[in-house]
């Protein structure tokens, strides 16, 4: 998992305690298997033995810190939404403008995707599953959220400088550009893997410019 930076921390801080004990390091790694574990199954038929085999201990301790199986899987999801967040966050913060923040937080995806290929897997994955369970596309809903409220805010900020001119409400766009970067991961898992990221990133990108200018 990259370096830990405040919003990461914050996040994190939902899971698990400020300090870390030997029990929550453990915690940690048994989450960062998972999503290993997750990315590298085609079924929702997920054991603790799959999640023991990838964080090298026993089944019967994994279900000690999570003997919920299914808490385990919704916890391992908010870790991802969170490394994906932190990048977006640094990114946009070295931008100068409206413009530039828009086109960061949609580049920044497509690093995440570069540089954490099976936590994409795992969230292609998870939404996969929320298909077909009304629970985990509730978390879903509350997951991307965030998201959808920055991009939002950037929107209005673009509007105001009369630099974006945009037919829809910021909120109902910024779904729309959401949506626009989860299938340009579908397209980059499902049709030629990391080898194809840059021309759908760039392709992606020249979209979305397309919806604001």
């Amino acid at each position: 998992m990259a370096k830990n930076s405040k919003l990461m921390v914050s996040i994190l801080r939902e899971i698990l305690p400020k300090k870390l004990t030997k029990s929550d390091q453990r915690r940690l790694a048994i989450l960062n298997a998972a999503i290993e574990t997750y990315a590298s199954l085609d079924s929702k038929y997920i054991s603790y033995e799959d999640i023991g085999r990838e964080a090298k201990t026993s089944s019967a301790l994994i279900q000690h810190y999570f003997p919920d199986k299914r808490e385990l899987f919704l916890t391992a999801a908010k870790v991802i939404r969170a490394q994906l967040q932190e990048m977006h966050v640094t990114a946009i913060s070295k931008a100068q403008n409206p413009l530039e923040m828009m086109e960061a937080y949609v580049r920044s995806a497509f690093r995440w995707m570069e540089q954490y290929p099976n936590q994409m897997k795992a969230w292609l994955f998870f939404l996969y599953l929320c298909g077909n369970d009304s629970k985990l596309r509730e978390v879903h809903s509350e997951l991307t959220q965030m998201g959808q409220e920055r991009i939002a805010e950037m929107l209005n900020m673009g509007v105001a400088a009369q630099v974006f001119h945009i037919k829809l409400p910021p909120l109902v766009l910024a779904k729309h550009i959401q949506k626009v970067i989860s299938g340009a991961a579908l397209e980059i898992h499902s049709e030629g893997g990391l080898k194809t990221l840059k021309r759908i990133e760039n392709e992606t990108w020249d979209l979305c410019a397309k919806l604001l200018i």
